[in-house]
């Protein structure tokens, strides 16, 4: 990406077993610039790994439609903060013995990794060379400047419709209920109407006060993150 001077048009996200500081400090070192995580946290809620999520049977309430199974979740979000919390403050640390103040300093320091060096005989056969290429660890414009890319958001659901439909509603904390047409571009469906009702409601608004019937097909994230108060009822 820097030899073809493409590295300010993306930013670089990486997931996949994250689970500490330590992991998102060499992460960050080879190039990332955002983290996935899903596993951890979701065992921070009460998973214990069953591995039966696609069978609608999982016996601690979270990857499941069963009203029975669901009422032994005991999962809160504040399991899922604290965990955070304890991710970020180690990588401080780390960053703290790096000597970088910020996690963009960190980006792209490929200098800063090092092999063990009490490896096993098959650990020497790994050949780490490609991946610890430190021709561009000096080189930290690329990784810190940003072009400006327009996402569209005035013309999502949320800005287009939501927004105006439940704009009387919305002043007062009324129920109300619409329909709308999606379609499967219809990514992240209601979280930027979501993020409103949290920044004005918290969490004390009753269920279905904002409900919106969808008529057509689901896209990628849809209803990801909406709050308490909001309901999306998906018919297709």
């Amino acid at each position: 990406l820097i030899m073809n001077d493409l590295r300010d048009r993306v930013v670089i996200e990486t997931d996949g077993k994250l689970m500490t500081g330590r992991d998102v400090a060499i992460a960050a070192m080879l190039g990332a610039e955002e983290f996935g995580f899903a596993t951890a946290p979701l065992v921070t809620l009460g998973c214990a790994m069953m591995r039966v999520c696609n069978l609608d049977t999982c016996p601690f309430g979270v990857a499941t439609q069963n009203p029975e199974l669901r009422k032994r979740f005991c999962g809160k979000p504040e399991y899922v903060i604290n965990f955070m919390k304890f991710v970020a403050s180690e990588l401080r640390e780390y960053m703290s013995k790096l000597g970088v103040k910020t996690v963009d300093e960190l980006v792209g320091r490929i200098d800063l990794i090092k092999p063990k060096e009490n490896l096993t005989d098959r650990e020497k056969e790994i050949d780490l060379t490609n991946i610890l290429n430190r021709d561009f660890a000096s080189n930290k414009v690329e990784y810190n400047k940003k072009s400006q890319y327009d996402f569209k958001l005035d013309s999502t659901l949320d800005e287009k419709v939501f927004a105006k439909e439940f704009k009387t509603a919305f002043a007062k904390g009324t129920p109300k209920t619409i329909t709308v047409d999606v379609k499967n571009t219809d990514r992240t469906l209601g979280t930027i109407f979501g993020s409103e009702i949290t920044k004005k409601f918290d969490d004390k608004l009753e269920d279905d006060t904002f409900k919106i019937i969808c008529n057509g097909s689901g896209g990628q994230s849809f209803g990801a993150f909406i709050p308490k108060g909001l309901t999306l009822e998906l018919v297709g």
